[in-house]
């Protein structure tokens, strides 16, 4: 009797369990279906012949981390770019006067990919620098190529009297190789 009652309960718990995983499939497809999904990073691109790929003017980005390796926690990053392709506040041309401007290039580091816009390195070193404007060029997936380019085409409108390259040894080289795809510019 026992081993009857025993079958007769793990037949029901395999039911419910296979009922509860055909409906989490048959939800994810219809989640799949109706495209409701995170907004992320690739959403604030947009191609370019010269970097390859640069930010949207004036879009706003989205991009969830659940209990990313860095931190442990599930946090939803906002990225806000401003009118002139930059995910930093908006800066004239014109350099104010008794102001010193620092111009970062750099990658996702320098972008800030996991933190919000407060966090990021040209915000901190903002309130640490009094009397300086640091702007912030770091673009996701950029190498030294893109990021010199930027510079030449966009960075130099600002007049910088500093320009930091920050490096990440761990990629910066492989960001310089063009994979094939032709969405890098290769010097």
């Amino acid at each position: 009797m026992a081993g009857k009652k025993r079958r007769e309960w793990f037949v029901n718990l395999s039911i419910v369990m296979i009922t509860v995983i055909l409906c989490l499939l048959a939800f994810e497809g219809y989640l799949r279906f109706i495209n409701l999904r995170p907004i992320e990073e690739g959403d604030i691109y947009e191609s370019d012949p010269l970097l390859g790929r640069k930010l949207i003017p004036n879009s706003t980005g989205y991009r969830t981390y659940y209990g990313t390796e860095h931190s442990g926690i599930t946090e939803t990053i906002t990225y806000k770019i401003n009118s002139k392709g930059l995910r930093d506040e908006e800066y004239s041309y014109t350099k104010p006067e008794n102001i010193t401007r620092i111009l970062l290039l750099g990658d996702s580091f320098t972008f800030g990919c996991e933190v919000n816009q407060e966090d990021t390195i040209d915000a901190n070193m903002e309130r640490m620098l009094n009397g300086c404007q640091v702007l912030n060029f770091g673009n996701m997936w950029y190498g030294t190529i893109q990021e010199f380019l930027l510079l030449r085409e966009e960075g130099v409108k600002y007049d910088p009297d500093v320009v930091f390259t920050l490096l990440f040894t761990n990629n910066d080289g492989a960001d310089n190789i063009d994979t094939g795809s032709g969405s890098k510019p290769v010097i």
